[in-house]
């Protein structure tokens, strides 16, 4: 499903003078195009009351115009991404790159978009919890961000940019986006040097999708926690409506 905006407005352009009750078809223009009609409810002398569609969006700037093609109209738009951590370039230093007993005292990141920041709030190696040298613990990093209402209802991926992964026991992965769980196995890695000097060929990405509904307007919640085998470094992470 694609992000859509719920679309709201009166109807003052139709007039119903004289008449009990009427109920008109509305058309309903998007980006230039008729995108569908609407139902709209009039009582003789009085304006009509708010009404409401929801329109499927892809990415972009959309604009909105009701009844008819004038003025400005309402403009939306819609991201093509909700939020990156890390850059996209195949090297961890842009986030907190530590190993070895430094891990042994951290539960997990908690990180706020638009607030935290990845060089000193997201650690590169997750640790998993056959670990021995991390403590042999379960961990959950978690991101927290806030969803316009044009997205509300909307499903959405998120692309895991990996450096590597323990190359006999990868991790299995619960991702959570709002309540809505799935597992990721995630697939063996080349080299424990990775821990201590990862390298660009080794890089991979994986990718999780949440279906239509997931995301809320307000406060969201992701949480990816190693579950079961051994450790992941990132190079990054970023969350796309869909």
């Amino acid at each position: 499903m694609k992000p859509g905006h719920v679309l709201s407005f009166s109807a003052e352009q139709v007039s119903a003078k004289g008449a009990r009750y009427h109920t008109w078809l509305v058309p309903v223009w998007m980006d230039g195009k008729l995108a569908r009609y609407v139902h709209v409810g009039l009582r003789g002398g009085e304006k009509a009351a708010a009404d409401s569609c929801f329109m499927p969006l892809a990415p972009g700037k959309h604009t909105f115009h009701v009844g008819e093609i004038t003025g400005a109209g309402v403009t939306v738009e819609v991201p093509t991404r909700l939020w990156m951590i890390g850059q996209r370039d195949r090297d961890p230093g842009d986030l907190v790159f530590k190993a070895g007993a430094d891990h042994k005292i951290r539960p997990g990141a908690q990180f706020t978009v638009g607030v935290s920041d990845p060089a000193k709030d997201w650690p590169a190696v997750q640790p998993g919890p056959l670990d021995k040298w991390a403590g042999k613990q379960t961990r959950t990093n978690v991101v927290t961000f806030r969803v316009n209402d044009p997205l509300a209802g909307s499903g959405a991926y998120l692309v895991l940019k990996l450096m590597d992964a323990h190359p006999n026991r990868p991790p299995m992965l619960h991702v959570e986006l709002n309540g809505c769980r799935q597992e990721l196995q995630v697939r063996a890695g080349v080299s424990q040097e990775s821990l201590h000097h990862p390298k660009p060929d080794t890089s991979f990405r994986q990718i999780i999708v949440f279906p239509s509904g997931t995301l809320k307007a307000g406060e969201n919640t992701l949480k990816i926690t190693s579950h079961a085998g051994g450790w992941i470094v990132y190079d990054g992470l970023e969350l796309h409506p869909m």
